[in-house]
């Protein structure tokens, strides 16, 4: 594993203090750097020059042990571990990969050629401090990964049970649609927003059609829920309401024979005529 100590905390003010995170789960050996982070410091860019300057993103991209300080020397604005970063309560990770039509792998480029499984992916995600801990206390986890026909659901399923029981409580979000980066606004007053698209054929070559905001396509599920539901789980019985019945009865019980036993009392105590 590499050092982790010679990495500092970039928080210089807050207007710095990470909302959003980009997350590559591809290091610069794996061609992590040829598209992944020149879309992630595009949509840095894009995000710095428009009326969200004040989200700018973070960029974390995971790193291999063998990989030298020398391989990111001009990568400054990349952190390797989320530990390294002071990240407040209700931020953002966007993990970012390709998809490649198949709900078990994604890759760092758009023709496949270096994939990963999700299970990798999320393990990758775990090493790199990505702890229940920390993301129970964050929105849910998004997954901004390129797929169409449904892959993204059973992908965002396999990613869930990749997380597992410590992690039932966060949600995971993904799209529908093909997504892209948020756009360039050419005016600092205007807002950016993602953007959702479609493959569509025209004179028999692929064309990407814009159809809306990409949250517009964005669908949540719940990590425990996928794994009480794949049996990985028991779901949690409570027993509050039979407590609730059992106490209400035994209090009733307790009072009833508290009145008759003053009643008796009184009784007693009145005084008797003669």
């Amino acid at each position: 594993m590499f050092e982790r100590s010679h990495e500092t905390h970039i928080i210089l003010d807050q207007t710095q203090v990470p909302k959003v995170i980009l997350y590559i789960p591809f290091s610069v050996s794996e061609k992590g750097k040829e598209e992944l982070y020149q879309m992630a410091c595009r949509w840095q860019e894009n995000i710095a020059a428009s009326a969200k300057s004040y989200k700018k993103p973070v960029i974390v991209m995971h790193r291999q042990p063998a990989e030298k300080d020398e391989d990111y020397a001009d990568m400054a604005n990349v952190v390797h571990t989320f530990d390294s970063l002071t990240i407040p309560e209700d931020s953002i990770i966007y993990i970012l990969a390709h998809g490649i039509g198949d709900s078990l792998y994604v890759a760092s480029t758009r023709d496949g050629r270096i994939k990963i499984t999700t299970n990798e992916m999320i393990d990758r995600a775990k090493q790199d401090g990505l702890t229940a801990a920390l993301a129970e206390k964050m929105k849910p986890l998004r997954l901004y990964i390129c797929e169409e026909e449904g892959a993204n659901k059973f992908l965002a399923y396999n990613c869930a049970i990749a997380l597992g029981p410590d992690y039932k409580k966060i949600n995971l979000q993904y799209y529908e649609k093909k997504v892209g980066i948020p756009l360039n606004p050419n005016n600092a007053n205007l807002i950016t927003s993602k953007r959702a698209a479609i493959n569509v054929m025209e004179n028999n070559q692929p064309k990407k059609l814009i159809v809306g905001k990409a949250a517009e396509f964005k669908q949540t599920i719940n990590v425990g829920e996928v794994l009480i539901k794949h049996g990985l789980i028991e779901e949690e019985k409570s027993y509050f309401n039979l407590f609730s019945f059992l106490s209400y009865f035994s209090s009733g019980a307790t009072k009833k024979k508290e009145a008759e036993k003053t009643k008796e009392t009184n009784k007693n105590d009145y005084p008797k005529r003669k």
